[in-house]
């Protein structure tokens, strides 16, 4: 009987323990995914903060900002974000257009920010439009990508070769 008293009292706190445990690392595991976001859409934000390309006629603000800001982008996008740069340098036509993370050559301005799934963010704009942020978060979250409301991407359009 005694025997079975002691098999009983570690099963019991075995599975007590468990049970606990397991709880905790799903608790943590919520927190955790809390808080990546809310650094996406704080990302998201500073971002939109700091890059502001309508309220100068500096023309290389563009230029600027990515050689100087490029702690913002995952290391391939910032690649191909430089090789556009060094094409508008040289004053050729290159693969953009209108600026690439607004996707207008109006002024607008973000307005809001929805975290979405998995990593990504919807900024919004002040003409309605809207645009998904896409991250990488393997060392620290940094944009990867742009994803526009017409289903296409900035990498795609900087990889197009005319």
């Amino acid at each position: 009987m005694k025997k079975l008293y002691i098999f009983l009292l570690i099963i019991y706190t075995t599975n007590g323990c468990s049970g606990n445990n397991s709880e905790k690392i799903n608790q943590m595991t919520l927190s955790e995914n809390s808080n990546v976001k809310k650094e996406l859409v704080k990302i998201s934000s500073q971002f939109y903060k700091d890059y502001q390309p309508f309220l100068t006629s500096d023309q290389s603000y563009f230029e600027r900002f990515i050689k100087n800001n490029s702690y913002y982008f995952s290391v391939n996008l910032t690649k191909i974000l430089l090789e556009e740069v060094s094409c508008r340098e040289e004053g050729y036509v290159c693969n953009l257009d209108s600026d690439p993370f607004y996707n207008s050559q109006d002024k607008i301005s973000a307005i809001s920010f929805n975290y979405l799934n998995g990593k990504s963010v919807e900024a919004e704009f002040s003409d309605k439009s809207k645009i998904t942020l896409v991250f990488n978060c393997s060392d620290k979250c940094v944009i990867s990508n742009f994803v526009y409301s017409d289903g296409t991407d900035l990498m795609t359009k900087l990889q197009q070769q005319d």
